[in-house]
């Protein structure tokens, strides 16, 4: 849904996660996304939510990055056949309610880093075979409820086009 200009996802009552995506956007091959999220005051406490953002050759499996409200942090690379291992974990401060945070992913020649609030947090060199291109931004709430997580100043460049880059 847009909400005053913020973009969150709906619930259904059933699902852990959306994805959410933009079909040309799948094209990209190598690139830049910047974005601003917040959790929202959220009827249904505590919740494990987690604000995400997936990298990936096919809806199901890939890479991604996760922040869970606590500051923990994952990135894992999940296979359609099996669990999704972590490449990286960490932990960051709590994020307050309502509180901006900004990620970073940087994908370019099957290398991937993602920046939380300015600093690197995760590196990645690209474990799948056959990548097509393309993310998303993937909030997960595990209760199946509605996210109740808002992305804002979503950015997209597209290093492909910048001339002269090695």
């Amino acid at each position: 849904s847009l909400d005053e200009g913020f973009m969150q996802t709906l619930g259904d009552g059933a699902s852990a996660y959306r994805h959410i995506a933009i079909p040309y956007l799948k094209v990209l091959q190598n690139f830049v996304v910047m974005v601003d999220a917040a959790f929202m005051e959220s009827p249904a406490m505590p919740r494990d939510r987690t604000i995400g953002l997936c990298w990936w050759p096919g809806d199901d499996w890939g890479e991604r990055f996760l922040l869970y409200e606590s500051g923990v942090y994952e990135g894992a690379t999940c296979t359609p056949t099996g669990p999704c291992p972590a490449f990286v974990t960490g932990k960051i401060g709590p994020i307050s309610t309502e509180q901006f945070v900004s990620l970073i992913l940087i994908h370019r020649k099957g290398e991937s880093v993602v920046y939380v609030n300015g600093v690197p947090v995760a590196y990645h060199l690209l474990s799948i075979n056959d990548f097509s291109s393309g993310f998303s931004l993937c909030p997960h709430a595990f209760d199946g409820l509605q996210s109740n997580i808002k992305y804002d100043n979503v950015r997209v460049w597209n290093l492909n086009r910048i001339p002269g880059l090695p």
